[in-house]
């Protein structure tokens, strides 16, 4: 239910609410945003979640300035990784509550597009499966 295309203003709102909402949208125009797809895959027996959000700029200086704001911003533990398109990262956190589970973030640049895949599993989230799906996700929209 949670997938489909996404405007500024959606995207904006991952950023949080208010003024955080606001300067976030101000960097996307900044940025030369243009639109965003979000997928959403969830698997309610194990808990496991999966979350691949692609936005697309107007100039690849665009969408290096977007993906350097969003490195900035990052949290949780650095995984060393190869690199993936252009320039990529992959960290990983936990995730408390009354099930903690892990999260894994990996980030990618290619062209105008930068994409992140959100994979969360409890209680550990394996790096190596989001990276394999970036890597098919590269093969397929190169």
């Amino acid at each position: 239910l949670g997938s489909g295309p996404r405007d500024l203003d959606a995207v904006a709102a991952y950023s949080g609410t208010g003024t955080v909402k606001e300067r976030a949208a101000a960097a996307l125009r900044a940025h030369g945003f243009q639109q965003a797809y979000v997928v959403q895959y969830a698997n309610q027996t194990t808990g496991q979640g999966l979350t691949v959000v692609v936005s697309r700029f107007a100039t690849g200086p665009g969408a290096t300035a977007d993906f350097s704001d969003d490195e900035r911003g990052t949290s949780g533990q650095s995984i060393p990784s190869e690199k993936l398109g252009e320039v990529s990262s992959v960290t990983k956190q936990v995730i408390p509550g009354s099930v903690q589970s892990e999260l894994v973030l990996v980030r990618f640049l290619r062209g105008t597009d930068t994409w992140v895949i959100a994979y969360q599993a409890a209680p550990t989230a394996d790096p190596a499966v989001a990276v394999q799906l970036a890597k098919g996700l590269l093969a397929r929209t190169g």
